[in-house]
């Protein structure tokens, strides 16, 4: 799954005659997806400051309803 949309969308990457460019954002958004599939990988995201905390019994319970 590792670039699939990124593999999808330079495959993909064409553009019917009726549809009116506004952008090209196509690299940006490849670099956006790489940067984001790098970090991931190896670890640098997320960091502390883009995660929510949860009570242990919350998480207990939420096990429990998918018994």
């Amino acid at each position: 799954m590792k670039n699939i949309f990124i593999d999808f969308y330079v495959k993909v990457n064409f553009t019917p005659k009726f549809v009116k460019k506004y952008a090209e954002i196509g690299k940006v958004m490849s670099g956006a997806f790489k940067e984001f599939i790098d970090e991931v990988g190896s670890g640098a995201f997320p960091t502390k400051e883009h995660t929510y905390k949860i009570d242990p019994e919350v998480v207990e319970k939420l096990k429990q309803s998918l018994e």
